[in-house]
């Protein structure tokens, strides 16, 4: 697989439009997701290239909109967040759509996890505004248990579960309360201005960002791996430490 580096000469800021993946590509993934960072490198890098491209710049991750904004801050980004369910197409905080939801359903399996993470310290229960993720990167010996344990809560969350999904990440299991994913998030960005007629570029390092490499990839793209395993992608990059030098080289090239 040829490395991202190879297409960044190929890139043109009127006719690219650039995805990112936050945790894993952006920032380092950490044992507890509150203590990760960008640095104000990269957040430069970011605004530069928000504007080289006229704003067609979006980041895509399985994290709400309002954590992504304390991350960024000053700056703010078009985005999506929580595979798909929260839909920024601008740079403006307050322009937000949503997808419906099931938030019974959510709130039983979050109910029932809570009693696992209790008996097990070092697992991580996070409840988002539209899913529920287990984070056992502390305890990675309880990967077994903390699948079966979901399954369980999801079998049991009431005549909704058949809307639940499950998305299986980097020592996160993460259900999901709505139709969205990371792919129909790119697609509803190449929608409309500034990102619509604009060739899309995707990077990110995870399972969930499979769904966005085959739309890119659908669309004549460039969808780039960070880090090993099997991918649709067609480029790899090594790690986040990667990411953050192809950003800069592509402030470079545009600038």
């Amino acid at each position: 697989m040829q490395s991202g580096f190879d297409i960044i000469s190929g890139l043109k800021p009127a006719h690219t439009a650039l995805f990112l993946d936050f945790d894993g590509t952006l920032a380092d993934i950490v044992e507890n997701p509150d203590a990760a960072e960008i640095g104000a490198e990269t957040l430069g890098h970011l605004d530069t290239l928000h504007t080289a491209l006229n704003g067609a710049l979006a980041i895509i991750t399985g994290r709400d909109l309002e954590s992504v904004d304390r991350f960024t801050y000053p700056h703010t980004f078009p985005a999506s967040g929580i595979h798909g369910f929260a839909h920024r197409p601008s740079a403006h905080p307050a322009a937000i759509d949503y997808l419906d939801i099931q938030a019974e359903a959510l709130d039983r399996v979050t109910a029932s996890l809570a009693g696992v993470v209790e008996a097990e310290p070092g697992l991580v229960l996070e409840r988002k505004p539209a899913a529920v993720a287990l984070h056992y990167r502390q305890r990675p010996e309880l990967a077994e248990e903390c699948a079966s344990a979901v399954a369980s809560a999801m079998a049991a969350s009431g005549p909704d579960a058949a809307s639940l999904k499950l998305l299986s990440g980097k020592c996160v299991y993460e259900i999901k309360g709505h139709a969205g994913d990371k792919g129909s998030a790119v697609s509803r960005f190449l929608q409309a201005f500034p990102f619509e007629g604009r060739t899309p570029v995707f990077i990110g390092d995870d399972v969930t960002d499979e769904a966005a490499f085959a739309v890119v990839n659908a669309r004549g793209g460039i969808s780039i791996k960070v880090g090993d395993g099997e991918t649709a992608a067609c480029y790899r990059l090594a790690d986040p430490t990667e990411v953050r030098t192809w950003l800069a080289l592509l402030v470079r090239h545009f600038v």
